[in-house]
Order: C-alpha cells, then structure tokens, then sequence
C-alpha cells in the first residue's frame, strides 16, 4: 500500500500545479461583461459563447449549464453538477459539451435555454461551467482523477408582472471572546433582482454618539437565501443599541438600472459591563480608604494619648522630635505645622508616646 501512495503523491506533485495554472475559461460574444437575456414563458432563445484555453497544454473539457447559488460572502456562483437543478441549469442545452481544445485555441459554442410555459416570471441567475478533464483517469492505480472547474454566471430574466419583496426570516445579535457577530436570514420572495446595502451602526445610549461599525453589499435573485453575518468589535463599557438598516433598490439586470424600493432598519440593544474589572478597581479603592482610615485612626490616637509640652527657649523641630526619640514629619503632622515648621515661644505641641532620650 505505501509503495502505490509514494508514486501517486510525486505524480500529484507534478501534476496538479499544471491543472491549477491549465484554466480553461469562458467568456460572452462582442466582449459583454456578463450574459444577459430575455426569453419569455414558452420560448428559447439559442445564443453562443466562447471557451478559451488559456493553457500551454493541450485540454480536453466539459461544458455545462448549473443553477446559481449564494456563497456565504454574498457572491453569486453555480451549484455543483451533481446537484439538483431547477431552473437555468436543468433549462439549457448544447448541442456538444465536450471539447479538445489546444493551446491558446478558442471556440465559439451554441447553447439554447427553453424556457417551460409555467415558469413565473423573475430573474433568474445560473452559471456555465467548464471542467478540464484528466485523460489519466486511474493515477498510479488509486483510481483517482485531477481537474479543475471555471465558472461564469449568466441572468435570464423572464418579463411578467414585478414583485420585489425581501422576507428577514431572523434577528440575533451574539457575543463571542472579544467580538460581536449580528446575524440575518434573507430570502428574496418576489421575482425582480434586489440590490441590497447592509450597514450595522452602533449607538452609545449614554452619549448618544453613533457610527457605522460595518457595511455589505450583495445582491438577492429570485429565491435567493442569504445569511448575513456582520462583526465588530466588543465596546469596553456602556449601554449601546445596534441598528442595521437594509437599502434595497430593484436591480434591472438588463438596462443595468437601479431603482430604490425601501429601507428597513432593526435594532438590538445590549450593555457591556466589565464586572471582574469593576470588582478589582473596587477591591483596590476599599484597600486604600482602609489605609487612609487607618492613619486618621493613628493620628487621633496619636493626640489623644499625647503629652503636651510647651516651647520655653529658641528651639526648632527636628531638635524638639530629637529630644523625645520622634519622627520630626510625623509630629509636624500631627501638630499641623507647615513649612518652613518654625517653632515659637509658648507655642503648645503635642508629642505623641512622649519619651525622653537619653543622651
């Protein structure tokens, strides 16, 4: 078994680089940016596109059609091929879907899209894909195959009476480590494209100050689902209120158009208190009014059981707190005596623990 993975790891290696860089692309006739049509119910429209390999090797590739889907970054892909396919993707055809292309060799493909006679009008998104196909389908006998996947949306919009309606199926807002995530549910109930401008403010409640901590724009097609999330960092303190407001215009794929439809805007409120730092600040405030209560209680005891004496001849204090064995500051406290701490005749000091020192 090791001596089968080894060769099959070395080919890999070998191989796999070239796929990568071996695109096969496709783009849309007269250098459009996008494939874009009108068919209506009961109808087709046949139309071509070019598939170019872009590669100095020479490729062998699939074509085909899938539906679109939403990403979870709000961009518009393709289903994968194995995937049920309700609309675009199960709607067109070609005549050939499968190509060997050489080097730098392009080829313009026809595909038809039929349109079913029930189907309500909207706009529908859908993608062609192309897949480069490995002709070594069995790789150092583990029966594996390498290729790659390039994708190109496409819109069909099928013309009828226009609903826009955006349905907000949830409303949360969740606190993880040192971060808020705010999270929606959006699903496109009508049938025109929406263009839609999300922005997440944060308003203090105290200070009433308010900023837009973040904005996403994407757009929903028709039965599009989307789950939005948006992040901002956690505030240190206070009483905040989120507020997202959703602009949505209706997007005319085919004019390229947009035209403003509504604005919605939720709010969530919620406080942020940093009560193992409140209770440290607290723990540290009660330290030191318990210090500061205990000298108070030391200088009133000091007063208290302290012996008066009172300046008869030319002395100072540091020679008075000298003669009876105390810190001259600690008795400029305790007397109130401010710089310079000049003493006078018959001035009355108190000396606390009075004792004289020998000399």
């Amino acid at each position: 078994m090791e001596k089968k993975i080894l060769p099959f790891l070395l080919i890999s290696l070998l191989i796999l680089p070239q796929l990568t860089f071996a695109s096969t692309t496709i783009k849309p006739l007269n250098d459009q940016k996008q494939i874009k049509l009108e068919i209506n119910p009961g109808e087709q429209k046949t139309e071509e596109i070019i598939i170019y390999n872009a590669s100095e090797q020479e490729t062998t590739i699939e074509l085909y059609a899938v539906d679109g889907i939403k990403t979870n970054d709000g961009f518009t892909t393709g289903k994968l091929k194995s995937a049920k396919q309700t609309s675009l993707g199960k709607w067109t055809s070609f005549a050939n879907n499968v190509f060997d292309l050489k080097p730098k060799e392009e080829k313009k493909v026809k595909f038809t899209i039929q349109i079913p006679s029930t189907t309500p009008p909207a706009t529908y998104a859908g993608a062609f894909a192309v897949a480069n196909i490995s002709k070594t389908t069995d790789i150092a006998g583990t029966g594996a195959a390498l290729n790659t996947r390039f994708l190109q949306t496409f819109f069909v919009n099928v013309p009828g009476l226009k609903i826009s309606n955006l349905k907000i199926k949830k409303d949360i807002l969740l606190k993880k480590d040192k971060t808020y995530f705010y999270q929606t549910n959006l699903e496109n109930t009508g049938n025109t494209a929406l263009s839609i401008r999300a922005i997440l403010t944060l308003k203090n409640k105290i200070t009433g100050t308010e900023k837009i901590v973040k904005e996403k724009s994407f757009d929903l097609y028709f039965e599009d689902i989307f789950d939005l999330t948006l992040e901002f960092k956690k505030p240190y303190i206070g009483f905040y209120e989120t507020n997202i407001t959703f602009k949505i215009s209706e997007n005319d794929i085919l004019n390229e158009t947009k035209t403003f439809q509504e604005e919605i805007t939720l709010s969530k409120s919620f406080r942020e208190i940093p009560w193992l730092d409140i209770t440290i600040v607290f723990l540290i405030i009660l330290a030191i009014l318990e210090i500061i209560h205990e000298r108070h209680h030391r200088l009133k005891k000091a007063l208290k059981n302290g012996t008066k004496i009172r300046i008869t001849g030319d002395t100072n204090l540091e020679s008075v707190a000298k003669k009876y064995d105390v810190d001259w500051k600690f008795l400029a406290k305790i007397n109130k005596i401010k710089p310079p701490y000049s003493l006078s005749v018959d001035d009355v000091i108190v000396i606390p623990n009075a004792r004289k020192k020998n000399n």
